[in-house]
């Protein structure tokens, strides 16, 4: 409880009595037994330590080559790497002036001494140089030993410190003799390495020293990393300054200063590697090598190119008259297989034609019958008919010759609705392949070719809309325009006439052409053309009617693109019959219109 009478307010803080069981403190050590660990030294101080205990020189390119002692060893070491992004900091033109690598007694190291060495030094002279040890109590010499290690141990102060010391910037002659080149040079590398940030700096080597290891000096050289700074030659002193702004100022002519050094110092190291690299006698015996060896290498393209040359003239002359063999053999034996296949045809096709002969009427219907086949019907089937559909039409009258008990080609009265069934199904199918009825007129591919019903629904349907299909007066009007426009033979006449009227298809552009010809032809008188107004637009349709072309010369898309694939399926076709087989492969069109659409084309080729 808190007592507020007693001197200490918060009342007796002591701790209670211990429990009646406690038997006292316990011995953990008794309980857990000593283990022993073995650690490996290691680090840059361990090996700094290890090379000054056995007086060893880590430099591998000692030019003497012979052992160094251990102060050797202390004056030629590396510096260890100095880091970059370091500021240096301000030393006064005292703090520059004096040799404190000297006060604490490291002149035989100088900027190489490490801080191990520092440090070390400085705790020896703290106690000599103090002034309870010193006669009259001076405390010069132990002032300047603080100053020293304050500087030395400060790594920005040191580098300003040690950036300031004097050194010979001067490098060799670009006349330098060659028996001089690796003395010169190489002292002067040597001498140069002190500003390096790497720790090891190659040696410039003598003339015995492996190209590799040449090119990777100089490559070390031209991508060289200097620590070197120049604060101490800063022409303000930011402490001086009466004002910010002043300070700010300072500080920026100061900052330009040290960058524009910086830049003279990198080009001056630039200048050292790139001399060197034109007067090194190791590197133009290289190139001389190179050359020798490249224009022995060209010598030998060269010949193995001619060699190739040769071979390949030679590969690509067997090559051709090989080529030219499997060409001629390639095609005697398509001539032959031609042969074969067309009297194959030609013999299934005459089985097939006696079979059905009897289901054969020269009168002509509009639509397909049940129990008859049109004349002008099978010569347009059978000119369809490949080799493959006419063996499978030749099957299928086989079999239908079996059921009903009769023999091909000798077909009885009692097969001709089911064969008269099976050649219009053959008829709807080749329409829809083809894409045009056997009057000529375009059929929309159906999606399923079998589809008979959907076939002929989309037949009835076209005949409707081409029947409700009127004609405006405008719309005769630009026809007659478009008709003029694109004369007879023109590339993709129709299309371009349909896109001028712009409202119809080029299958009504055509019919509605023929139509109006036929009209103009039958009834129009010749001395009172026909004249089709349109508000103020008057046109002469007898006038335009004379320069169309007549209707058996009309040529749609359809039947100009299944003349060109005719002539160019029976360009190799020599035999008289050639035109007959063209024809027979352009719906609607004759011989003799065939001929005459031919000669048409290739004058107006010639006239281009």
């Amino acid at each position: 409880q808190l007592d507020p009478t007693s001197r200490n307010p918060m009342g007796d803080l002591r701790l209670p009595p211990p429990p009646s069981d406690y038997a006292g403190p316990v011995d953990l050590l008794a309980a857990t037994p000593a283990v022993s660990k073995q650690f490996q030294a290691s680090g840059r101080a361990f090996e700094n330590f290890l090379y000054q205990a056995l007086g060893i020189d880590d430099d591998d390119d000692d030019d003497s080559g012979s052992p160094t002692t251990k102060g050797q060893k202390a004056k030629g070491k590396q510096p260890e790497q100095k880091k970059r992004g370091v500021k240096a900091g301000k030393l006064t033109d005292d703090e520059l002036n004096t040799d404190h690598y000297a006060v604490l007694g490291l002149s035989e190291w100088e900027w190489n001494a490490t801080d191990e060495q520092i440090k070390a030094s400085y705790r020896r002279l703290v106690v000599e140089t103090h002034p309870d040890k010193t006669e009259g109590g001076d405390d010069t010499a132990f002032k300047a030993v603080q100053k020293a290690y304050e500087i030395l141990s400060d790594p920005a102060k040191r580098l300003a410190f040690d950036s300031a010391f004097d050194f010979d910037d001067d490098i060799p002659s670009s006349k330098t003799p060659v028996e001089d080149f690796f003395e010169e040079f190489g002292e002067c590398f040597h001498r140069n390495s002190r500003w390096s940030t790497a720790r090891q700096v190659p040696r410039l080597g003598d003339m015995n020293t492996p190209i590799e290891e040449v090119q990777k000096f100089y490559e070390f050289w031209y991508n060289f990393r200097s620590w070197r700074e120049f604060s101490h030659v800063d022409a303000h002193n930011a402490e001086d300054a009466e004002c910010r702004d002043e300070k700010r100022w300072m500080e920026k002519e100061n900052e330009k200063e040290r960058r524009n050094l910086q830049k003279a110092e990198n080009k001056r190291i630039f200048s050292l590697t790139d001399r060197a690299n034109k007067l090194d006698p190791r590197l133009k015996r290289h190139k001389e090598e190179l050359a020798r060896k490249r224009e022995e290498e060209k010598k030998a393209a060269e010949e193995e190119k001619k060699r190739l040359q040769e071979e390949k003239e030679r590969k690509e002359r067997e090559a051709k008259e090989a080529e030219e063999r499997r060409l001629k053999e390639e095609a005697d034996r398509k001539k032959a297989e031609q042969k074969k296949r067309k009297e194959e045809t030609k013999k299934v096709r005459d089985v097939c034609a006696k079979c059905l002969k009897p289901f054969i009427t020269t009168e002509v219907f509009p639509k397909l019958c049940d129990d008859k086949i049109c004349k002008m019907d099978a010569e347009w089937f059978f000119g369809k008919m490949d080799l493959e559909r006419l063996q499978a039409l030749a099957i299928s009258l086989t079999e239908i010759a079996k059921e009903h008990k009769a023999s091909v080609p000798d077909l009885t009265d009692a097969c001709r609705l089911p064969v008269v069934a099976h050649v219009n199904a053959l008829i709807t199918e080749l329409e829809q392949v083809t894409g045009y009825d056997r009057f000529g007129a375009a059929v929309k591919r159906a999606t399923k070719p079998g589809d008979v019903e959907k076939v002929e629904k989309q037949k009835k349907a076209a005949e409707v809309a081409e029947a409700n299909a009127k004609w405006s007066e405008q719309e005769l009007v630009d026809l007659a325009k478009a008709i003029v426009k694109y004369p007879g033979g023109s590339f993709d006449r129709w299309e371009n006439i349909a896109k001028f009227v712009g409202t119809k298809t080029p299958d009504q552009v055509l019919k509605q052409t023929k139509l109006m010809t036929h009209q103009l032809s039958d009834k129009a008188p010749p001395s009172k053309p026909t004249i089709m107004s349109q508000g103020d637009d008057k046109v002469s349709i007898t006038k335009h009617a004379a320069d169309a072309p007549k209707v058996e010369d009309l040529w749609s898309k359809a039947q100009q693109s299944q003349l060109e694939g005719a002539l160019k399926s029976l360009k190799d076709y020599k035999e008289k019959d050639k035109w007959d087989k063209i024809a027979e492969l352009v719906e609607g069109k004759t011989k003799k219109q065939c001929v005459e659409r031919y000669k048409h084309l290739a004058t107006l080729l010639k006239k281009k």
